[in-house]
């Protein structure tokens, strides 16, 4: 990969790319990829997020190649994802990867689970989960246990 950079006229920067302009595309590159709307969080712990409009376009698909692109080059890789999701995605884990609530960017979903996590007897765990019913049922973890200890098992 050869870059060269353009002035507001569009001439050609005079000077022998011997990697600092490769370098400052691919930078520049994956910060551009940073602010993208398939991407929701703190600036250094974005997430992925679904966006109908980006599956359309295949905007997921091109974000995978520009890192590849970057990583292949010696460019810098996504810096800003959060540590989770990297290592659920490189399988760093072979576990199950624990998230943490504060992650959690949709304020409505962060409040249910912050409501059900504060529970301090079943009934008041019940009574969350009955509350929150939609969303736990939505996301496929729709449970009742049988103990304050279990509502982090769902």
């Amino acid at each position: 990969m050869q870059v060269k950079f353009t002035d507001d006229e569009g001439q050609t920067e005079d000077g022998v790319d011997t990697g600092g302009p490769k370098r400052e595309f691919l930078t520049l590159l994956m910060e551009c990829l940073r602010m993208r709307r398939i991407f929701d969080g703190p600036q250094d712990r974005k997430f992925l997020t679904f966006d109908n409009a980006a599956a359309k376009d295949d905007e997921y698909f091109h974000a995978g190649r520009m890192i590849a692109t970057s990583i292949v080059h010696g460019g810098p890789g996504p810096r800003f994802l959060s540590e989770t999701l990297y290592q659920h995605l490189t399988g760093m884990k072979n576990t199950n990867i624990e998230a943490i609530i504060e992650d959690i960017t949709d304020d409505t979903m962060r409040a249910s689970l912050l409501e059900i996590s504060s529970a301090a007897t079943l009934e008041e765990l019940h009574t969350s989960i009955d509350r929150n019913s939609s969303l736990l049922q939505t996301a496929g973890c729709l449970q009742y246990p049988d103990g304050v200890d279990g509502k982090t098992q769902s």
